[in-house]
């Protein structure tokens, strides 16, 4: 017979909010239990018997959810962000001897740059949020760019007719 678990530093607050960061950096119930020295049965027992043990696992993934979904509707969105760059700038400065002599500094610069919409992340937002109306969008856009190839294809063909009776004629 295996050794015994002991539950209660697990059930203390500092044992809980272990829990809840083990939860919160995308572990499975089941890694979360061996991250305690338990098996998942056993974790699954406690979890049942003592509620603030399952408040705690789910604390964790709400807020790790929450996180993602934020992020995904930034990039979904586009945002600003801000990026620091070091440039070399000329200054001029006096040497010892008092004659004027070319310098070199390093300057810092923050920046804004837009980091434009990822249609992935809006396309996987759409279809989770709006599947009904997202699919009929995309079924039409499917449909217009068909009907843009068709007719692609019949110019290029009319085109290509028009090139094979040309050197028919001058042939």
């Amino acid at each position: 017979m295996g050794k015994k678990f002991d539950i209660t530093y697990w059930l203390s607050d500092d044992g809980l909010e272990r829990i809840r960061i083990y939860s919160y950096d995308g572990n499975t119930k089941a890694q979360i239990a061996a991250l305690m020295g338990c098996g998942l049965s056993t974790l699954k027992k406690y979890e049942k018997d003592d509620v603030s043990l399952a408040k705690a696992i789910n604390a964790g993934r709400d807020e790790l959810l929450k996180e993602i979904e934020i992020s995904a509707f930034k990039q979904a969105k586009g945002y600003y962000k801000t990026i620091i760059e070091y440039e070399r700038v000329e200054v001029s400065g006096n040497d010892k001897a008092g004659k004027i002599k070319p310098l070199e500094t390093v300057k810092r610069v923050e920046r804004e740059v837009w980091v434009p919409p990822d249609w992935r992340a809006t396309s996987f937002i759409m279809r989770n949020l709006k599947p009904d109306s997202w699919d009929k969008l995309k079924n039409e856009s499917v449909k217009a760019q068909a009907a843009l190839a068709d007719s692609a294809f019949n110019m290029f063909a009319i085109r290509m007719e028009g090139q094979d009776s040309d050197d028919d004629l001058g042939g």
